[in-house]
């Protein structure tokens, strides 16, 4: 008999501890608006380094489901929401998407090691980034990023070779320097480079898939 009194209040005691430990934790946590959701974090300064909106202690996400919305992570457009695809970059966090409508793109992008993904609506018979006498790459991997860091459906072609054949200061196309991102249905056309052609990679492993490299060449 004794030895039944002692397990039950040991059990007791124990769950006392159980619930009262969760329920220390549950008024330590609140809610931290993201863009793409809602996460329980410990405090205010943890949800404002993370680029959130705190809510304040003890707040659930489930209080937030009005608020905090994964229809928040609709893609970011371009040219509708966003004047240039670099623009649209800038604007991106981890795990965003950028749709690209038809047409040429004369610009110089770089994904400033996000984990996004940029892709074309219609593909790379229609859109295309392109660049002339431009120095450097026109897509550019140079800060970490890895296999979560897509390109997807463009023509990326450089069309004014002019300085590049007399002295060599283009690059490649696509650049990746100690980045591995993942490039699908893409063509890299028609460049003279110092080094690369199409692409150059330095210390890097890009997954290269469904792709074509056409009437490229490097000096070096």
């Amino acid at each position: 008999m004794p030895n039944i009194l002692i397990r039950k209040t040991c059990f007791v005691a124990l769950s006392l501890i159980l619930i009262f430990g969760k329920s220390s934790l549950a008024q330590n946590a609140g809610a931290c608006c993201m863009r793409c959701g809602c996460e329980l974090v410990d405090n205010e300064i943890v949800c404002l380094r993370s680029g959130g909106d705190w809510q304040g202690l003890g707040t659930t996400c489930r209080d937030l489901d009005i608020f905090c919305r994964p229809a928040a992570c609709d893609p970011l457009r371009v040219p509708l929401d966003h004047p240039t695809i670099q623009a649209a970059i800038d604007a991106a966090v981890d795990g965003d998407e950028i749709v690209v409508a038809p047409g040429p793109y004369p610009e110089r992008i770089n994904f400033l090691g996000k984990a996004i993904t940029l892709r074309s609506s219609g593909g790379p018979d229609i859109t295309a980034i392109y660049g002339t006498d431009l120095g450097g790459g026109l897509v550019t991997c140079s800060s970490g990023e890895g296999p979560d860091t897509v390109l997807e459906g463009f023509t990326v072609r450089r069309v004014d070779q002019t300085s590049c054949t007399s002295n060599a200061r283009c690059n490649a196309l696509m650049v990746n320097v100690s980045s591995s991102p993942t490039v699908r249905n893409c063509r890299f056309l028609d460049n003279r480079a110092e080094n690369g052609g199409g692409m150059s990679n330095a210390f890097s492993s890009p997954t290269v898939t469904g792709c074509t490299f056409s009437g490229n060449a490097a000096i070096f």
